[in-house]
């Protein structure tokens, strides 16, 4: 009978000692970064057509990740000086998805506003509604990730009563490259866009001036970032 206490202490000795199991960690699904690209704007129109507000330079930006969204907020400084926000979600397809190779079929909602101006009085702006299906692939045993579509938008401005398109593409990339802590790492991306406004002008304006509002750019943007 004296041995059952002693087997009773000795088991909760060994339950003492066992390894506690640790809470799992955290998953990082959120990311700030700080960027700087490189963007040329240029107009399409009618050269004829009034003042043209082209941009060809640096640009710093702010992003922000989360699980299948992204936004940015970039910024030109010069003559004219650009103002560029972007706001990308998607939603994968199930039915197309690979899972074994990391690959999905997103759908795409994106919208986002472009102004160039010298002054107050002085400037062209834009804002898009738009959609389109990618491809993006997390490679397994990976922490890349990848992701490329088009896009087709509805197009307005300030500066005109009608309505325009503006079909583009876009790709993004990111890499965590270490972990700096626990739950947050530190991580490199890349984001490319092409886009292409068509704008219909004022209803009252002459013939020559029939597409003085169409513009297009090429912008590169490298980011580096915490994720948490």
């Amino acid at each position: 009978m004296k041995s059952r206490p002693a087997a009773l202490a000795v088991a909760l000795g060994l339950c003492l000692l066992a390894p506690v199991p640790v809470a799992s960690q955290p998953v990082a699904v959120r990311a700030v970064s700080v960027a700087v690209g490189a963007v040329g704007f240029a107009h399409t129109g009618n050269s004829a057509a009034g003042r043209h507000y082209e941009y060809e330079g640096p640009v710093l930006a702010v992003v922000y990740q989360q699980p299948s969204l992204i936004a940015s907020a970039a910024l030109g400084t010069g003559s004219p000086t650009l103002l560029d926000l972007a706001i990308s979600g998607w939603l994968g397809l199930r039915a197309l998805e690979v899972q074994k190779r990391g690959l999905k079929v997103p759908v795409i909602l994106t919208i986002g506003h472009r102004r160039a101006y010298t002054s107050s009085k002085a400037w062209w702006d834009a804002t898009r509604f738009g959609v389109g299906v990618g491809v993006q692939w997390a490679p397994p045993q990976t922490d890349l990730t990848v992701r490329a579509n088009p896009t087709l938008s509805v197009v307005t401005s300030t500066l005109a009563t009608g309505y325009g398109f503006a079909p583009g593409a876009e790709a993004d990339a990111a890499l965590v490259l270490a972990q700096v802590r626990l739950g947050m790492y530190l991580e490199l991306g890349y984001n490319f866009r092409f886009q292409v406004w068509n704008i219909n002008p004022p209803r009252d304006v002459t013939s020559e001036l029939s597409r003085s509002l169409d513009y297009e750019c090429v912008m590169h943007v490298a980011r580096l970032g915490l994720r948490f």
